[in-house]
């Protein structure tokens, strides 16, 4: 049974919900410690995309991307708009990977 805060389980990719729904209690405790620690918040990603372009980027620790962005003044406004209108799914699915991460490095170490 699934034991984790609703905040987390409704950001958890289906298959992530079963394998966490699959640990003991205190696994999945360790699990969301970990999980809530790497999430990042959608509505933080879009609003730093909407007044403070390209630092959506360094909040996804994509530092090379963000310079670019600058460089290139947002694709002279273009890529700006663009971030704004992906940036929520691009956070979801960052987080999906984060969760995968967690619990593929949790089943190597035993856990």
């Amino acid at each position: 049974m699934l034991e984790v805060s609703s905040s987390v389980e409704k950001v958890l990719p289906s298959s992530v919900k079963t394998a966490v729904g699959q640990l003991p209690s205190e696994k999945q405790a360790i699990f969301e410690e970990d999980f809530k620690k790497k999430m990042k918040n959608p509505i933080i990603g879009l609003l730093l995309a909407i007044f403070l372009p390209g630092w959506s980027f360094i909040y996804l620790g994509k530092i090379g991307l963000a310079f670019a962005f600058w460089f290139t003044a947002g694709g002279m406004g273009i890529w700006w708009i663009i971030d704004i209108a992906t940036v929520m799914k691009k956070i979801t699915e960052y987080n999906e990977d984060q969760a995968k991460t967690i619990m593929r490095d949790m089943k190597a170490m035993g856990h």
